[in-house]
């Protein structure tokens, strides 16, 4: 397995795991220290099978399940997609609770949790030929990279998600 970085101040680029071997002592070490360096780590040629995916997820720590554990593909698989079951693109519904189009300008995985989500390991199914990128943010390398005065200004301030309020611009109504 090797680690190459793919930025200078976090993304890596895993070449070299088979993700559909059994998992290692070796190999848990491994990818925790470049998910520990580089917050955001590319495995290349890993296994699209979902019982592999499920199955390296878990060398990892417990699985998080998804909301009723009843995943279109998989209990422990959270699907996001603007696919109905008929492979049609999703209409957008004002009226429904939560769809894909709300996570357009900024997600973060379970922030309503009271312990963290450790990773998301992320699977393309159908992905585009153009566009719909995933974009990855590292707040550690975001801070580490402030200079000194805005540290300084900052320090003790406390930053709060608030994920209903950011449904709610994008037009999602909460109640009843």
């Amino acid at each position: 397995m090797q680690v190459n970085p793919l930025h200078p101040l976090f993304a890596a680029e895993i070449t070299g795991l088979d993700t559909s071997a059994p998992i290692t002592a070796e190999t848990i070490e491994a990818v925790e220290r470049a998910m520990a360096e580089y917050a955001v780590c590319i495995i290349r040629d890993a296994s699209l099978s979902d019982a592999d995916h499920i199955r390296f997820s878990r060398a990892f720590g417990p699985l998080e399940l998804p909301p009723g554990s009843r995943g279109r593909i998989a209990p422990e698989l959270y699907d996001i997609s603007n696919l109905d079951v008929k492979g049609e693109i999703t209409p957008f519904d004002p009226n429904a609770k939560a769809q894909p189009i709300d996570f357009e300008r900024f997600h973060t995985d379970s922030p309503f949790n009271t312990l963290p989500t450790k990773w998301s390991f992320l699977l393309g199914y159908i992905v585009p030929p153009e566009g719909a990128d995933t974009i990855f943010a590292d707040t550690r390398a975001a801070y580490d990279d402030l200079p000194q005065p805005m540290k300084d200004r900052i320090e003790g301030l406390v930053a709060e998600h608030d994920m209903f309020r950011a449904l709610e611009r994008t037009g999602v109504k909460f109640g009843d």
